[in-house]
């Protein structure tokens, strides 16, 4: 089924959906939790610095605490399925945008706003 969206008050313009990815993701999309791994494994490590300047806190404090962070990590990196690889890549369609009047009155649309 076809969404209307709005160039501009005027006339409305259906949009034609199309798939955007196509396959397996990579680990490319595991970044945030690597980035959160590294940040709270050093967030950890400081506070780790700081309470043992101040009180006697236990070595393996810290590990169970890395630990429990690189879990989290690796959790994040099996949930991912392995990527197939393919000897060319493929583009990916965009969606595109036809109105009543054609491509020639979407683009005189677009040059107006």
């Amino acid at each position: 089924m076809p969404r209307l969206a709005t160039v501009n008050r005027e006339r409305a313009v259906t949009v034609v959906e199309e798939i955007i990815f196509s396959g397996t993701p990579s680990q490319v999309v595991n970044l945030p939790a690597y980035l959160k791994g590294v940040v709270g494994a050093i967030i950890v490590f400081a506070a780790f610095l700081y309470a043992a300047t101040r009180w006697p806190v236990p070595w393996y404090a810290l590990l169970i605490a890395l630990v429990v962070i690189a879990a989290s990590v690796v959790l994040a990196y099996l949930r991912t399925p392995a990527r197939k690889s393919s000897s060319t890549p493929r583009e990916l369609p965009a969606v595109r945008a036809f109105s009543a009047g054609g491509s020639r009155a979407l683009s005189s649309s677009a040059s107006r706003m």
